[in-house]
């Protein structure tokens, strides 16, 4: 159950029986758990290595209490507008920066076995930031659907990660520190490693040279 710091109730005040996030009583009574079939929210943190320890976090709490559904994030938050103009939306950033944010979202979700989905992922009537093709002019009746490199990214992670679901196997780095990463696998004999450098994306590059190791294994072919 998640309602917004905002919400008033009719004396301009939260409901005392709704402030669950804000330290109040749990408003799902004992047992209901097991009829719940998916519980879903739309993140607008960081996808740093804090972000998805809370949603772990939050996953085992939910598994404590009888949850046996799906997790679902089903908007994930960026955008971007060309060519760029005033920064009135809340997370309008740069087109490259728009890019990695979600990419990074889209991945880490899956790691922790959740779907993602993005808000709009085209906008062709009207402009909008978060559309995965670039608004060029600012008129309701005709946009041209022009793919953004968000939406080239996010077509090659959906076709390199087809079939490959969240899989635990043990991995080390020589310089794991300030890394974040996932794991997957599909079938018995293909293993994924999804890492990155932790922290705000941004429009330059960033490099970390390590090793990677997976005990046990002796790849045949690495790519």
């Amino acid at each position: 159950m998640c309602i917004r710091d905002s919400f008033q109730g009719r004396d301009g005040s939260i409901p005392p029986h709704w402030r669950y996030v804000n330290g109040g009583p749990n408003p799902i009574p004992v047992g209901i758990g097991p009829r719940i079939d998916a519980i879903s929210w739309h993140p607008g943190d960081e996808p740093d290595a804090g972000y998805f320890s809370r949603v772990r976090n939050f996953q085992q709490e939910c598994r404590a209490l009888g949850f046996k559904g799906e997790f679902f994030a089903n908007e994930i938050y960026a955008g971007s507008m060309y060519p760029p103009g005033p920064k009135s939306y809340p997370m309008l950033t740069s087109e490259t920066r728009m890019a990695k944010y979600l990419v990074r979202s889209l991945v880490g979700h899956s790691g922790v076995g959740m779907e993602a989905g993005p808000c709009h992922p085209t906008f062709t009537g009207r402009v909008h930031p978060q559309a995965l093709c670039q608004a060029t002019w600012g008129t309701p009746t005709l946009h041209p659907c022009r793919p953004t490199m968000t939406y080239y990214m996010w077509r090659n992670v959906g076709t390199i990660m087809d079939n490959f679901y969240p899989a635990e196997f043990d991995i080390n780095f020589t310089h794991g520190d300030g890394l974040i990463h996932f794991t997957f696998a599909r079938g018995e004999h293909e293993l994924m490693l999804g890492v990155w450098i932790d922290g705000p994306s941004e429009d330059g590059i960033r490099e970390a040279k390590t090793d990677i190791v997976i005990p046990g294994v002796r790849a045949q072919r690495a790519t």
